[in-house]
């Protein structure tokens, strides 16, 4: 599983799996806090540095799951996060644009 907190991770996460498909290589699971083209957002009051990695992925001890993104997305409001699962040879792309201030309207699949 990769994990980035990162501005437009989504981005790379395309690249890098469109370079590990040209190889024939796996593709990992990936989770970031930002989703195509958009920026992530730091908050250096935090000791992980952003609300990403303390609230969306729990990392205060618990083990988080792919589940813990969505219930916990609305703690960290400037977060739009993108998680990448692999099907096979083939890759699905979550995401959660559910909140007008974010720019969509549903949770989808693509």
């Amino acid at each position: 599983m990769i994990i980035l907190g990162t501005c437009f991770n989504a981005n790379f996460l395309r690249t890098f799996y469109a370079e590990l498909a040209s190889k024939g290589l796996p593709l990992p699971a990936a989770v970031g806090t930002s989703e195509y083209n958009q920026y992530g957002y730091s908050n250096f009051d935090n000791k992980y540095g952003n609300d990403f990695f303390d609230k969306v992925l729990e990392v205060q001890g618990e083990r988080s799951t792919i589940g813990d993104v969505w219930k916990n997305d609305d703690a960290a409001k400037d977060l739009n996060p993108s998680v990448f699962v692999p099907d096979g040879q083939d890759l699905i792309q979550l995401g959660d644009n559910k909140n007008p201030h974010r720019g969509g309207d549903e949770h989808y699949a693509a």
